[in-house]
């Protein structure tokens, strides 16, 4: 084989090898709101590290209404660009109404509610959003419309990210809630 077949061969597999560990894939859910039919609902998502740290999703509504943004498992040394996107995504000024900052509808996923003890919905600083949700799943979605939706997840194995199944909780600023189970 000459060197430049055995090179090609080589890239080949070291591209094969590095694709093979990104993920994409759908979290199937459904957008319960009070006294409105319930309607399924399914998130895409793309991991961007191999450690399928963070990555990007998307959400279109029946309206047609598209949200994207990232998710992240907030830990040391993932990168920031995607920590504070989420961030804020979370905070969105006048995007959360006022009383559902503590829990959402009083079920919390056990992480002290949507925001510990700062408010409703927006937290004093990045520095306390981080503390709060280190080792978490979490992501911030966006519209253009100017909506917003923020998640957080339960995966049943963080180190290989949602292929392991998990469930998930997502408050949708324009009203109701999205509960995954994937």
């Amino acid at each position: 084989m000459s060197k430049r077949s055995l090179s090609g061969v080589l890239s080949l597999i070291g591209l094969a090898a590095a694709c093979a560990t990104m993920q994409t894939g759908i979290l199937p859910g459904k957008w319960l709101r009070d006294g409105k039919t319930t309607i399924p609902i399914t998130m895409g998502w793309e991991s961007i590290s191999h450690s399928h740290q963070m990555g990007d999703m998307i959400v279109t509504f029946p309206s047609g209404e598209k949200y994207r943004g990232a998710f992240v498992r907030l830990s040391s040394g993932v990168k920031v660009a995607y920590t504070t996107s989420v961030y804020n995504a979370w905070n969105m000024a006048g995007a959360w109404p006022m009383g559902v900052g503590y829990g959402y509808y009083g079920e919390s996923m056990g992480w002290g509610g949507w925001d510990g003890d700062m408010g409703d919905g927006i937290y004093s600083d990045f520095a306390a959003f981080e503390r709060n949700y280190t080792g978490k799943v979490v992501a911030g979605l966006s519209s253009q419309d100017g909506h917003a939706l923020r998640c957080k997840f339960r995966v049943n194995d963080p180190q290989v990210g949602f292929i392991s199944g998990g469930t998930g909780l997502c408050q949708v600023s324009i009203g109701g809630q999205i509960r995954l189970h994937f």
